[in-house]
């Protein structure tokens, strides 16, 4: 059993399961941690008695959550993992499949530019030009995927800026308040303008 645990996980897809009530109760539970009975003691996944063997415990005192396998001893989880878990139940309950898919820390080129959604030769450019770091241990680059979710987080951010500045600059203008044609005039007269 555990050498099979231990095999390198393989990308699969799950489908959510037809009865989402358990779902609903782990959502409940995830989102609960640092929730208490009130005697100090973990709390149940739904708050209500005592967990039952394979529950998801919630603690206070470390504001983690704890897995007890069947006969088994609580396993504390690594916060990431019960994010991780929360985002899964989020997907679940709005009827989305989830695909889990493991990555090394090292992606190649390739890889990167995948989880970019870019082709590779726009991936190396950015690495080119410094926008991403990146490691040549012999002959081919790795990119960190600590970098890469770092660049992409930093380019959400930057589009969300530009976006929320022609947003105000609309506003101000009053483009919100046109009508269709008057925006096409509007927007012709400034191409003009730069002539």
């Amino acid at each position: 059993m555990i050498a099979a645990a231990l095999e390198p996980l393989r990308s699969h897809t799950v489908l959510p399961p037809e009865d989402v009530g358990q779902l609903r109760r782990l959502m409940t539970a995830l989102l609960a941690v640092g929730n208490e009975t009130g005697d100090g003691s973990p709390s149940s996944p739904i708050g209500a008695g005592p967990a039952e063997d394979g529950d998801l415990v919630m603690r206070k005192r470390s504001r983690s959550a704890a897995l007890v396998p069947p006969g088994g001893q609580a396993v504390d989880l690594p916060a990431a993992l019960v994010d991780v878990l929360v985002d899964v139940a989020r997907a679940m309950l709005a009827g989305q499949a989830v695909t889990i898919s493991p990555m090394s820390r090292r992606l190649t080129t390739q890889e990167a530019a995948d989880v970019l959604g870019v082709s590779r030769p726009t991936l190396v450019k950015l690495l080119e030009r410094g926008e991403i770091p990146y490691e040549r241990p012999g002959r081919h680059r790795r990119v960190r995927i600590d970098d890469l979710l770092e660049y992409q987080e930093r380019r959400r951010a930057e589009r969300q800026a530009v976006l929320s500045e022609l947003t105000r600059t609309a506003q101000e203008t009053g483009l919100y308040e046109m009508s269709a044609a008057d925006y096409r005039e509007a927007l012709q007269r400034a191409r003009h303008a730069g002539d």
